[in-house]
């Protein structure tokens, strides 16, 4: 039931505007009943994975308030599909600076700079869930979507071409 709730209008627009983005991808790459299966494994990754983070965090800082924290909204479902789909495009996002140069970040680091973007204008927001789906979407790549997933299917598209 977690997955359904949020902690404010912010929160809420940044998953569900990336959902929408990353998931498409995704579900283009894969098809729509592959792509459920792929979400179903990874709401379960990122919970189990938020849980782990969470206990050891708890054991290194002896910090109650981490076996008390607690995971809401689809932020790891989030950031998993942002890792799967980043992972599956080549190259670098470019941003044009106000001095005229280029700032360039290569496309499969972005959701890492996504992890810690949300974190400014919500700091409520859970870095550990948002970790753990990062860390869902990595784990989830690099077991299952290298044999079946998007980034062996996009290679077979380019070598196509």
């Amino acid at each position: 039931m977690s997955h359904f709730c949020h902690l404010n209008e912010w929160h809420i627009y940044h998953n569900l505007t990336g959902f929408i983005r990353h998931a498409v991808w995704v579900e283009v790459l894969v098809g729509w009943r592959s792509a459920l299966v792929v979400f179903l494994h990874l709401m379960v990754r990122s919970q189990i994975l938020h849980l782990f983070i969470n206990h050891l965090l708890y054991i290194l800082t002896e910090d109650e308030a981490y076996s008390k924290d607690c995971f809401i909204g689809i932020s790891g479902l989030v950031f998993a599909i942002n890792v799967l789909s980043n992972l599956s495009m080549k190259g670098t996002w470019e941003f044009q600076l106000t001095n005229g140069r280029i700032f360039r970040i290569p496309k499969a680091a972005i959701a890492w700079g996504d992890l810690f973007l949300i974190q400014f204008p919500v700091p409520t927001s859970s870095l550990v869930g948002h970790l753990a789906g990062v860390f869902a979407g990595l784990s989830y790549q690099s077991t299952f979507f290298k044999r079946y997933g998007p980034i062996q299917q996009d290679m077979e598209i380019r070598e196509s071409d």
